[in-house]
């Protein structure tokens, strides 16, 4: 089960912990800017990205009505600096960015996790990222799985891949 994900798409994936989550309900999408994880895939369980939010949200609700998301990862973050990303630092990192820089958008399902599972994935969340703990230790553990990537760079080249 196994699954094969393009070198590009884990390599933005690895180095990168901010996303967009795009969400739906009722006709109305919500985006929402995202500290993430990325747990590689395994001969029993696909690859999946590691959310969290409160419950009350929109995102949590739209999620529980239409389990349908998108997901938007540039690689101008950069993981490896160990500090928390700001609004205003991810600003000046597209600004300073390498013209020619990729982004990802993945399309999957996104579920709530409950019990022993939300644990193990809260502590790998956490582990990813320390700076976010306020946002991971006691909100709901949103697992995606995505089945297609589209990567496009600065020069309109777009490459779509199945996932699943």
């Amino acid at each position: 089960m196994t699954q094969k994900i393009p070198d590009v798409v884990t390599q933005v994936i690895s180095h990168n912990n901010l996303l967009h989550l795009a969400t739906s309900k009722d006709d109305c999408p919500s985006v929402s800017l995202m500290n993430f994880s990325y747990i590689p895939p395994t001969d029993l369980v696909p690859a999946t990205i590691v959310l969290s939010s409160q419950p009350q949200t929109t995102k949590i609700k739209n999620i529980a009505a239409n389990p349908k998301v998108s997901l938007l990862i540039h690689d101008y973050t950069n993981r490896a600096t160990g500090e928390a990303s700001s609004l205003s630092q991810m600003l000046q990192d597209i600004n300073q960015a390498n013209i020619s820089r990729t982004s990802v958008t993945l399309y999957g399902n996104a579920r709530i996790a409950e019990g022993e599972e939300a644990e193990y994935y809260r502590a790998k969340h956490l582990a990813q990222n320390p700076n976010a703990k306020c946002f991971i230790q006691n909100a709901d553990i949103i697992l995606v799985v995505a089945h297609k990537a589209k990567v496009s760079d600065f020069h309109d080249n777009v490459k779509t891949f199945d996932l699943v």
